[in-house]
């Protein structure tokens, strides 16, 4: 095959792909941009929270103390581990992997008080010291109206970053309120990147 014949093929390949979205629009209105997040900021962010350990036992019949993995209350630290393993993860593609492209009349915008004044006088305490927190909890806090819309803003900062769609299903999981790994003994799996959101 010739070269003009191998690049019409490489071309006709290009256009067939679909391009990751670069764009998304909430239920709201709100358009948001969106890119690819620096591989370790995740990994710097989790580091900071411990994975539990399992208690030791001492086994009679062995003579000599061992790890039990399948104590119960350990099985329940390690679950709520991963959960904030992954709400973490999605905290940082939010804040780092998005910007605002506009917002529609009658919205506030972060640096507004009215969506502010509503969490608060709800019991929602927010930590506004600075532009990133505060754009961070306008996002998980009025911004994102729905569970889709989270859905919809993580899939696309994370196929951009190149985050598996395991773990963004995990992380939207998380936030719906459900569990973010488990088996169907009870027992929560094991984190395929050891606790780290970015491959």
């Amino acid at each position: 095959m010739d070269q003009e014949a191998i690049g019409a093929a490489a071309g006709a390949v290009a256009e067939q792909e679909t391009p990751l979205p670069t764009e998304v629009t909430l239920s709201s209105g709100v358009r948001l941009r969106c890119k690819a997040v620096p591989p370790f900021l995740a990994r710097k962010a989790i580091s900071r929270i411990p994975r539990p350990q399992p208690p030791v036992v001492f086994l009679e019949d062995k003579g000599r103390q061992e790890e039990n993995p399948n104590d119960p209350d350990y099985l329940t630290r390690l679950t709520e581990w991963q959960n904030m393993i992954y709400e973490v993860g999605t905290d940082v593609l939010l804040v780092a992997g998005t910007s605002i492209i506009d917002v529609p009349t009658g919205i506030y915008l972060p640096e507004d008080d009215g969506w502010l004044s509503l969490v608060e006088f709800l019991g929602v305490k927010i930590d506004v010291s600075n532009s990133h927190s505060r754009y961070l909890h306008w996002l998980t806090c009025y911004a994102l109206e729905t569970p889709d819309d989270l859905a919809k803003v993580v899939t696309a900062v994370g196929s951009l970053t190149g985050v598996s769609e395991e773990e963004v299903e995990a992380a939207v999981k998380t936030f719906r309120g459900g569990e973010a790994r488990g088996t169907d003994n009870g027992v929560p799996s094991e984190t395929p990147t050891n606790g780290n959101l970015l491959p």
